[in-house]
């Protein structure tokens, strides 16, 4: 009894290995277009936060963070990033670019004012 389990587990683990070989070669498939929404918001003492989301495309996705035209490597590949900010200026300057792995690309910024104060 112990050896057919064992024969029936190295077995079992053949195909399973076999099975992940196949899905790994097996084409990406996209699920609709690559498409980031981002969402920012003034936190308050300067700051802004903002989250990225991402739907479609092939992955796995690539993210880059821009904030006031500079670009942020620390933040690479990040949803949700916080960005000093000045007051009263708009957080349209902070922008997500996302690249999936077939290179389709998507951006999208935050909207809004910067707050000195908590929302």
């Amino acid at each position: 009894m112990i050896r057919l389990s064992r024969t029936l587990g190295a077995t079992g683990l053949a195909f399973a290995a076999l099975a992940g070989a196949l899905a790994a070669s097996a084409p990406a498939q996209a699920a609709g277009p690559l498409v980031v929404d981002v969402f920012c918001e003034s936190i308050g003492n300067y700051q802004v936060a903002c989250e990225a989301t991402i739907t479609g495309g092939v992955g796995p996705n690539t993210i880059k963070w821009y904030h006031r035209g500079v670009y942020y490597s620390a933040y690479d590949n990040r949803t949700i990033v916080v960005f000093g900010c000045v007051k009263g200026a708009p957080i349209s300057g902070s922008k997500a670019v996302v690249t999936d792995s077939a290179g389709a690309t998507a951006e999208d910024a935050g909207a809004g004012l910067c707050r000195a104060e908590a929302p």
